[in-house]
């Protein structure tokens, strides 16, 4: 699990020090740094057959009624994308550092409470309280 938050913590890395020594404005790495934070194949392992199937058919009915919705021009979809097109997603240095740590922190400390070892012919599974 702590593979997956690697990308995350890189880029909230390389988000404060670009804006920090280049003097980017926070609006314009605001949406990378709260996309970085978003990995679409971040818990595919965590689902079996049944609820990976289940996402999926979620996700497409979902797609298929924002596209019908659309093509009747109900106006829901050009509504929402203005207003996520208007929106100004702005972070401060100090909140990429904080969550810069925060992940990383996370990811050195989980291992340590839900780990993997190689026994004689066996893999044993450790999870602490």
């Amino acid at each position: 699990m702590i593979i997956d938050f690697w990308p995350t913590v890189r880029a909230m890395l390389a988000c404060r020090a670009l804006q920090r020594f280049t003097g980017i404005e926070p609006t314009s790495l605001g949406w990378g740094g709260r996309r970085s934070g978003v990995q679409p194949d971040g818990h595919r392992d965590h689902l079996d057959q049944k609820k990976s199937l289940i996402a999926m058919l979620a996700v497409l009915a979902v797609g298929l009624g924002l596209w019908i919705t659309n093509l009747k021009d109900m106006g829901i979809v050009s509504s929402l994308v203005g207003w996520l097109g208007s929106l100004k997603v702005s972070m401060s240095t100090d909140a990429y550092f904080v969550m810069f740590s925060v992940l990383f922190l996370v990811g050195m400390i989980q291992p340590r409470f839900n780990y993997w070892r190689l026994e004689p012919n066996e893999f044993v599974h450790y999870i602490q309280p």
